[in-house]
Parts: structure tokens; sequence; C-alpha cells
């Protein structure tokens, strides 16, 4: 057997100092540790809390949290920040998980705990200090939520780097920033988990809130002549239907065309329950005398065309959506006048006072925007149920419109109608008691 030299004799007990030193220190200040970072847990469940609030609950009459003191000293601004999130995630989801894994490391202490902690609190406090900042100068505000978190980081931070034993390793990347790979990978996973859900839950909360936008809009009345030009016809009569849709289109529009294609869908999932009305709204000047726009130049020969006979209104106006690209040009759309057998479309008196009657109707709604003298003012404009919806809305969106609205009729309780309770609300008590004092 080799004899051991003094040398390698050293080398061997300096490393078991260091081993004994490591564990030693972990155990060192385990409860600072676990009170700092619960202080952390903390004040990142109420940054979520405030984040859901602000965002989601305003609807519901929400008055602003006790952390909200003044137009500085506030979370609001925050929140509606583009650094409010990341992917859908709250930032202050990224802090819980923070705080929770370093309070797992003040309850189990162990070496590669320690060591994957202490990378875990630098990040986090590089982090936080930059938003901080962020906050504070471009924001022009500070949330008290926010400054909470970032004194128990920075104190836990110390914490950590007065635990740190003389023995182990210098240099400050050798003792801050190598992690022991097990622990950092379970937290990933777990991280992940709780990230998929919160990205559930606001999808959730924003469909909720969705939905409870629409049926807080004001009713307005149908147009007047309501147009005879059905796209799904589930009733004789236009208002029998659970689902009444006016929209106010253009064939050659690229919205409308988005449109149509969420109409043809939700005509298969509620058979029997919509009626569906094609208001002729062409965006051009040569035409539409009740909005100043010239954005698709074609539009009134194109109205023209699928309204001259209204028995075959429906195929045509599914084939200028079909040739979207195709039917700027006039030569196609000639082609397909005489496919149809309409080419008396361009000269008949009759048709073309259809489309102005149906046009002018734009009128009859009080102005939307300041820019323009009417209500309707662009395309596609939708009428759901007496309620107006400008622009473009997904399938998604319409559908869960459409099922709120045969649910409601049904009287079944809708979900977003039961998620938020004030009664015995004590948060809002302690609010009006602190602002009261202040």
């Amino acid at each position: 057997m080799t004899p051991v030299t003094k040398q390698q004799a050293r080398r061997v007990d300096i490393m078991v100092r260091r081993m004994e030193g490591s564990t030693e220190t972990t155990a060192k200040g385990a409860g600072a540790s676990l009170f700092l970072g619960l202080g952390m847990v903390a004040f990142a469940a109420l940054r979520i809390q405030h984040f859901f609030d602000s965002n989601y609950e305003l609807m519901y009459g929400w008055r602003g949290s006790v952390c909200d003191v003044s137009s500085w000293l506030n979370c609001n601004r925050a929140d509606f920040s583009v650094l409010a999130q990341v992917a859908s995630i709250p930032l202050g989801y990224f802090g819980l998980m923070a705080g929770g894994v370093l309070c797992l490391g003040a309850l189990f202490p162990s070496s590669a705990l320690e060591k994957t902690n202490r990378t875990l609190a630098f990040l986090n406090l590089v982090v936080v200090l930059a938003l901080l900042a962020y906050s504070t100068f471009v924001l022009h505000s500070c949330c008290l939520w926010d400054a909470g978190y970032c004194v128990f980081s920075a104190l836990l931070f110390v914490a950590l780097r007065k635990r740190i034993s003389p023995l182990e390793p210098a240099g400050f990347a050798q003792r801050w920033l190598r992690p022991s790979f097990r622990p950092l990978a379970t937290f990933l996973v777990i991280f992940a988990v709780g990230a998929y859900t919160l990205r559930a839950l606001q999808g959730a909360k924003r469909q909720a809130t969705f939905v409870a936008q629409y049926f807080s809009l004001p009713t307005v009345k149908l147009p007047t002549p309501l147009s005879q030009y059905w796209v799904v016809h589930s009733t004789d009569r236009f208002e029998d239907a659970t689902i009444r849709v006016v929209e106010f289109s253009d064939v050659i529009c690229d919205n409308s065309k988005v449109l149509n294609a969420a109409l043809e869908k939700l005509e298969r999932d509620f058979p029997g329950k919509m009626n569906v009305v094609f208001q002729f709204f062409p965006l051009e000047t040569k035409c539409n005398h009740v909005v100043d726009k010239n954005k698709h130049p074609g539009a009134c020969e194109a109205a023209l065309i699928a309204a001259y006979d209204p028995a075959k209104f429906r195929q045509i106006q599914d084939d200028f959506f079909a040739h979207y690209y195709a039917a700027q040009n006039p030569e196609w759309r000639h082609e397909l006048a005489r496919r149809y057998g309409v080419e008396a479309a361009y000269t008949d008196p009759k048709t073309a006072q259809v489309v102005q009657d149906l046009i002018q109707t734009g009128a009859q709604y009080p102005p939307t925007s300041t820019e323009y003298p009417y209500g309707i003012r662009s395309v596609p404009t939708v009428i759901l149920n007496e309620r107006m919806i400008i622009g473009s809305l997904t399938y998604d969106q319409f559908r869960l419109i459409c099922q709120s609205i045969i649910d409601k009729q049904n009287d079944k309780r809708q979900f977003i109608e039961s998620w938020y309770d004030r009664t015995n609300d004590f948060k809002a008590w302690l609010f009006r008691v602190l602002h009261i004092v202040i």
C-alpha cells in the first residue's frame, strides 16, 4: 500500500472540514431564513391577489386595495404595465415560488439546497431591484407589496451571505452561481405545473370579464329597414330566435370574411337557435355616404351583385369570401355575376335602392367615435341580441357569448356571476377604514 503523504492528508482534512462547515452553516439561522422566506411568500401572494383584482374585478365595483394610498404609492400602474405578467403568468407567481423554495431550504437544510437557494436568492434580488427601479423611475409609482417583497428578499440574501463558511471555496461564482441540479430541476417542474394552472385561471378570468362586458353594454334598436338577406334562418320572424345577429358587413372585406367563418361554425353549434341577417355596408364612398372611408374599391359593385336576388345571396356571399383576393378584380366579379345570372344587378335601380336603404341604417345609431358622425363606422359591426360589437370577434369569443345568452334564457346560473361575492368582504372593510384614518 502506498503511504499517504502529509500533503494528501492535509487536502483530505480540508475537504472534510469544508463539508462539515457547509453542513453546519446550513443549519444556522434556519429560523430567520424561514421567517424571511414566509414574508416573501406573503407579499407575493398579496401581489397576485391585487393583480387579479385590478385586472378582472373592476366590473364588480372593486374600489381598490389597502396598498393603493396615493397616485404614486399604489400597485395599479404596475398591474397595467407591460411587465405585469410574462406569458400570461403574473410576476407575483415567480416571487411566490422563489419564497417557497427558500422556505424549504430553511426547513430541510442540506448542502444541495443551500447552493440552490443562494443562486435563487441572488437572481431574485437582482430582478426585484430592477423591477422596483422600473416602477419608480419609469412608471412613477411604487407598490407597497413590491417594496415589502424587495425588503424581505434583500434581508434573506444577507442572511444567506452570513451563513457562508470561510472554509468554502472563494469566489462569487463558486458561492452564488453553483446550484445543485436535482433541487433546481424539481423546482422547475413544480413551477411549470403551477404556471400552467395560473395561465388557465387567467384564461377563465378573461372569458368571464369578456362576457360580463358584453352584458354590461346598453341595448340598441334594430335597424329599420331590417335586411332581407339571411345568412342563418332558423325562425320565420327574426326576433323569435334565441340568438339574433345583424351584421353590418362588406363582401370584399377580410375581417368580414373572418366573421363569416365564425358564424358558419356557430350555425352548427346552435342549430335552430340563430337568425343572422346581412346588412350591406360597403366601405366605398361611391355608394356609402354614412362613413367617409374608401377602403374597399369595388365594394359597391360587389354589394349590387350579392343583393340582386335574395334567394341566391348566401351562395354569392360565400363565393365572394371564398375568393377574397380574386374578388378585388372587376373582371372576376363580372364573371361571378354572369355565372349566377345576376348581370342585371349593375343597372337595376331597385337593387341599388335596396342597398342604399340598408347602408343608410348605419346613420340611425349615435356616434361611437369622435371621428365619425354615426355609430356604424366600420365593418364588421355586429348587433348581437341588441348589443353592438365593433370589429372582429374570434369564434371562441362569439361562442362564449352565445352560450351565455342561451344559459341566461334557460335561467341557468352563470359561472361568471358566482365568482365574486363582496358580501362581508373583510378587505373592502379594511380598505375603507385605512383610507378614513389616512
